[in-house]
């Protein structure tokens, strides 16, 4: 009913009964939500955002096999936006992560797309066998890496791996350390 505010006498009452519905409640996952790598052993933040969701819960769980099975991450965990996660021991191109409504799980979201879990490396690229380095001279030492912390200890062996000898013990994981 629309009533004229200095006329009472002037008003219209909608011609039919109407519903009123609550509004549907929406979980949107925000990261991992595109196809990044995330390493073995390291925490990674995986965050959402949420409308009109009842529970102040949500259920997060994971996927390494594109959907087809999920494994828990956190059976209840408070629907404050984000949740530090330990990545597990696991290889795989399709993992997505779903966050639901705790004790609703028909309201929920997951990844858009597959992310990676891998397992953290180290790899020599230079010197990487075959090298001869006269005393004296300046190399550089290069490296890739992934899910690495972020510093290194560089080491060589004078005998073919039986032992190790000290370059320096702990240096930023640039990918690179010049070595004199």
């Amino acid at each position: 009913k629309v009533v004229d505010y200095n006329n009472s006498c002037i008003n219209d009452v909608s011609n039919a009964v109407f519903t009123i519905a609550p509004p549907t409640p929406v979980i949107t996952v925000t990261s991992p939500n595109t196809n990044v790598t995330w390493y073995q052993g390291n925490s990674n933040t995986i965050s959402w955002t949420s409308q009109y969701v009842e529970s102040p819960f949500v259920t997060i769980e994971y996927s390494s096999d594109n959907g087809s099975s999920w494994n828990t991450i956190a059976a209840v965990t408070e629907n404050d936006g984000s949740y530090s996660w330990l990545i597990p021991t696991v290889v795989s191109s399709q993992c997505l992560v779903r966050v639901s409504e705790y004790l609703n799980p028909v309201v929920f979201d997951v990844s858009n797309t597959s992310f990676n879990i891998a397992a953290p490396f180290i790899t020599v690229t230079s010197p990487n066998g075959g090298n001869i380095f006269g005393g004296c001279d300046a190399h550089t030492i290069t490296y890739t890496k992934g899910g690495i912390s972020s510093n290194v200890k560089i080491e060589y062996s004078p005998d073919n791996g039986a032992t190790w000898v000290n370059i320096v013990s702990s240096t930023s994981a640039s990918g690179s350390y010049n070595w004199s």
